[in-house]
């Protein structure tokens, strides 16, 4: 009976010695991981970021499908597998029309008069089939008329394209008895716009 209480002692203090050093481990590990994450997140995340993020970002505000001038921004939606088109306010359109990574379309329409030929929602096709090569700006000319004054804007709606801050073409759709966003799509091309 003696041998049977030194032996359940000797198992306990084994157990607890084992218990006793595995916490040890599990703490030296624990520390040496949270550690490492973050040394590495420290410079990693925002090299992440500068890579990730498109310089035109800067002149963008929050999503804003009501503001007068927005850009159309092809971005992750909540709960959808495929990236989708998002209306970003411009903050400075100055600034993003300026860029040189990027070719910059300016499409001005009226919120006066309803699109029924549908002609936003081709410019959004456009806008997340050329992701990373041209960004949309949508321009109410009717509320922002001095920035369509500036553009010269004859009739809407009117895309005109910007190449390092240097006005490359306009598209005039009075200019032609009827178009679709097809037309806009090959006089893009025709400026140079790679359509793959």
């Amino acid at each position: 009976m003696e041998l049977l209480r030194e032996l359940k002692s000797l198992l306990a203090f084994n157990s607890m010695m084992r218990h006793s050093f595995f916490k040890r481990i599990v703490s030296i590990m624990l520390i040496i991981v949270a550690l490492a994450s973050t040394c590495s997140c420290s410079t990693s995340d925002a090299d992440a970021t500068a890579v990730s993020t498109p310089s035109y970002y800067q002149y963008l505000g929050d999503e804003a499908y009501d503001s007068s001038i927005s850009a159309f921004v092809c971005e992750s939606i909540e709960g959808e597998e495929e990236k989708g088109i998002i209306y970003r306010e411009v903050t400075d359109l100055n600034g993003i029309v300026t860029l040189q990574d990027i070719k910059i379309c300016l499409y001005f329409y009226t919120s006066l008069a309803s699109d029924v030929h549908g002609v936003t929602a081709g410019v959004e096709d456009l806008a997340q089939y050329l992701d990373g090569q041209v960004i949309f700006i949508a321009i109410d000319a009717v509320t922002e008329r001095d920035i369509s004054t500036a553009y010269e804007i004859e009739a809407l709606p009117e895309f005109v394209l910007i190449s390092e801050g240097v006005r490359v073409s306009t598209f005039e759709g009075m200019n032609f008895a009827s178009w679709t966003t097809t037309d806009v799509a090959n006089w893009l091309e025709s400026n140079g716009v790679v359509m793959n």
